[in-house]
């Protein structure tokens, strides 16, 4: 089944970013390096810690539920995100979930534009992947 990026959305808490333009889900492994003389001038390495991430952005709307204000209360506030859930609207679709923590916030206002926000979540502990019912 494709999937349309349009119906992948991001969930804080169980409340959608609201006006989001775009999300990437990054999952990461650590590879320590093993190597020693006897492998011949080839690289080994060990599987290390896994790691993963949500980015994006999204335009600013002052009346939302979850966007810039809110984001920037839980920084700021040091708050823990219990669920980040990074799926699709669609049955059979992608859903990414975890607990997480706000890496970073920028809020961009250019000229003549609309105002944009950029965001990154960083996991604490493992992602969970399942597929939307």
């Amino acid at each position: 089944m494709k999937i349309n990026g349009t119906t992948m959305n991001i969930d804080v808490d169980g409340d959608q970013i609201t006006c989001n333009i775009d999300a990437t889900l990054e999952i990461d492994r650590d590879l320590p390096d093993t190597s020693c003389k006897d492998d011949l001038g080839w690289a080994t390495h060990l599987q290390g810690q896994g790691s993963w991430s949500v980015s994006g952005s999204a335009r600013v709307d002052f009346t939302s539920t979850m966007g810039y204000q809110e984001l920037v209360a839980k920084l700021i506030a040091r708050t823990a995100i219990t669920a980040l859930d990074f799926l699709s609207s669609d049955t059979g679709g992608l859903k990414a979930s975890g607990a997480a923590s706000i890496t970073s916030l920028s809020f961009a206002a250019p000229n003549e534009d609309s105002a944009t926000f950029d965001f990154s979540f960083t996991g604490n502990g493992a992602v969970a992947i399942t597929v939307v019912p």
